[in-house]
């Protein structure tokens, strides 16, 4: 299934992101995660119930967002 939507929330935050997916109607939105995952478990839980309520809830990551691949994760 191919799903449209757009690449972050263009500085919004992910709250007001899901708010505009959901307002425009489109079906994903990439929550970023460049330098490592910085979000906190309230947060997470915060954006994880909005995506539910407005009923996306697909987890996608691309290569460039794998867990744990932080600068400090590689060897110097």
């Amino acid at each position: 299934m191919i799903k449209i939507g757009p690449a972050g929330s263009e500085g919004r935050g992910n709250l007001e992101g899901i708010h505009k997916v959901a307002r425009m109607q489109l079906d994903c939105m990439e929550v970023e995660f460049t330098y490592g995952v910085r979000m906190s478990l309230q947060d997470a839980c915060e954006v994880g119930a909005l995506a539910k309520e407005n009923g996306r809830t697909d987890l996608c990551l691309d290569q460039k967002s794998r867990l744990g691949n932080s600068r400090s994760d590689k060897k110097k």
